[in-house]
């Protein structure tokens, strides 16, 4: 799905990296909503390693997107390593942009005694309130104080999980 509405942007060429070949196979029943990616001249598909083709010494990316699966799933935590992080950002373009998916169905949100939940408007509002060039860490902090502070004492039964990545190019 993902490579799909990037190809629909015009880009020069997308470099798509899929470990598995059923995932490959699987795409094409979503080709009535997907954009029939697997066909755009402009996609290179390699099956195979993303880790092993981003160490190698090629063209830097504009965009880099990470779509692993559930961090528990053997294998995958490699995904959501300093290592990992530091490896994408040594492969961006000054101004490049990583993304990375990170799954959160199923992980209850802070809430207060009237079970309104913490929620994304907040989380937005919080980044929204920090001044322009604020270092990650201290965004982080700024908006794990706003969560802690909005349950008002109420138990909460989760980890909480927050990462922010800005790079310097």
């Amino acid at each position: 799905m993902t490579v799909g509405a990037v190809l629909t942007h015009p880009v020069r060429e997308v470099d798509a990296f899929e470990i598995e070949p059923a995932v490959i196979e699987a795409s094409r029943y979503f080709e009535p909503i997907n954009g029939r990616p697997l066909d755009d001249d402009r996609l290179h598909l390699v099956i195979g390693d993303a880790r092993g083709e981003l160490r190698r010494d090629v063209e830097p990316y504009d965009v880099i997107i990470s779509e692993p699966s559930n961090p528990w799933i053997t294998g995958v935590a490699n995904l959501f390593t300093r290592d990992f992080f530091e490896l994408t950002a040594s492969r961006l373009a000054p101004g490049g942009i990583f993304a990375q998916w990170f799954h959160l169905y199923g992980m209850s949100e802070a809430s207060n005694a009237e079970g309104t939940e913490f929620g994304d408007e907040r989380i937005l509002e919080c980044v929204q309130a920090s001044p322009i060039g604020i270092e990650p860490g201290e965004l982080v902090k700024q908006v794990m104080a706003a969560v802690r502070d909005f349950p008002v004492g109420e138990p909460q039964g989760d980890d909480i999980t927050v990462l922010v990545v800005r790079y310097r190019g």
